[in-house]
């Protein structure tokens, strides 16, 4: 549906194909190991996030309200993407 992208397009910044693209790039970057203690949040989520928090400069309080976590993990996510997208782009 046009409406369904252009809406992905508008709260992500990009078109869903280099949504995908980026996150085929970094994914084993910023994937975590499921534990005992609790269930990581799948890498589309961190892009997301990070995503949401690039394009519009939002707080990690508004980050942790929007998706349900605490401000040091969005902190965390916009840390790591960070750099993996970084070290992505050198290499």
């Amino acid at each position: 549906n046009d409406s369904d992208d252009d809406e992905f397009r508008k709260t992500l910044g990009l078109p869903r194909p280099a949504f995908w693209e980026l996150l085929d790039i970094i994914e084993l970057d910023i994937t975590r190991k499921r534990t005992n203690w609790c269930v990581p949040l799948s890498p589309a989520i961190r892009l997301c996030v990070y995503l949401d928090y690039a394009g519009h400069g939002c707080s990690l309080r508004q980050l942790s309200a929007q998706f349900d976590i605490g401000r040091s993990t969005a902190s965390g996510f916009i840390k790591t993407l960070s750099e993996s997208i970084v070290s992505r782009m050198e290499n």
